[in-house]
């Protein structure tokens, strides 16, 4: 067997890797053929409260990932040609494992980080290593 560690992985990458996930072990309390579609399944596209979830959970656990990955949209009008052109220039430059949020929820989510970084909670997860993928 060749274990291989996986750190600061992008979501897209972790997500294609396949293997046993969270998702996968949760299916699998009701059923091995549960377990079987989360594992080989089609992937469902996030909704935005998943999405804002993921945000807060990277925030978090992966700070230094979150700094790098997370973007908020230049105010443009789509509906317009320049907007149309300054949309899609922004979005070339957004890397793969980009975080997208408006302005008002990549606020939320600061303020709902700090305010877990103000607790003790983070304390009694102990020393580790967070987001590592075996």
């Amino acid at each position: 067997m060749n274990v291989t560690r996986m750190q600061d992985q992008p979501f897209s990458e972790y997500a294609l890797a396949g293997g046993v996930n969270a998702t996968a072990l949760r299916a699998g309390r009701k059923s091995m053929r549960h377990m079987r579609e989360a594992m080989t399944g089609v992937r469902k596209e996030p909704t935005a409260a998943m999405q804002l979830g993921t945000a807060l959970h990277t925030a978090v656990l992966e700070p230094m990932r979150f700094e790098r990955c997370a973007c908020v949209p230049p105010a443009v009008d789509r509906r317009t040609k320049a907007g149309k052109d300054a949309w899609a220039t922004w979005v070339a430059s957004t890397g793969p494992d980009a975080i997208i949020l408006d302005l008002e929820d990549y606020q939320a989510v600061r303020a709902a980080c700090d305010a877990i970084k103000e607790t003790d909670a983070l304390h009694f997860a102990g020393p580790g290593h967070a987001e590592l993928s075996v």
